[in-house]
């Protein structure tokens, strides 16, 4: 469970995306990410996760672009930073993860892996909204296996 405050009142929510108000016991679904856009490097398609992944989109309306990861940025829509930014916003990258050391997780001493990067959100308080605007879009891992064996650590079951 996540606890989360908005104007004073406190709520909890379950992993089907069920919030409940613990003062009102309102109930309401909170709208999952669903992107307007799919890009697949093409080397994520020979992952069975890549395969996965672009097999549930085609039977969606997101669109489906093959591009390679440096094209990404010129190919969301836009004619100004706002509409890129918006639109990037509703874009999932799916790719192969090439470095796959340990990251600096600082301020602390701590180390980090990444499965994703970004955030679908659009918090106007949030440090991501002024450190992303170039790359505002979700990407996503398909090469798990490298990864957590890169890791050295448990696999998750």
């Amino acid at each position: 469970m996540r606890e989360i405050d908005e104007e004073d009142k406190c709520y909890r929510t379950n992993f089907q995306g069920m919030y409940t108000g613990y003062d009102t016991g309102q109930v309401w679904t909170v709208k999952l990410f669903s992107p307007d856009r799919v890009i697949f490097e093409p080397g994520s398609l020979d992952y069975p996760l890549g395969q996965k992944i672009y097999d549930y989109f085609k039977g969606t309306s997101a669109e489906i672009i093959k591009a390679p990861i440096q094209k990404v940025s010129s190919i969301i829509p836009g004619t100004t930073e706002g509409q890129r930014y918006a639109s990037g916003k509703k874009t999932l990258v799916v790719t192969v993860k090439k470095s796959l050391r340990f990251d600096v997780c600082k301020p602390s001493a701590d180390f980090e892996f990444s499965l994703v990067t970004g955030c679908p959100a659009s918090c106007e308080y949030c440090y991501l909204y002024t450190t992303q605007s170039s790359k505002p879009y979700l990407r996503t891992y398909v090469n798990l296996e490298e990864i957590f064996d890169s890791s050295e650590l448990p696999r998750p079951a």
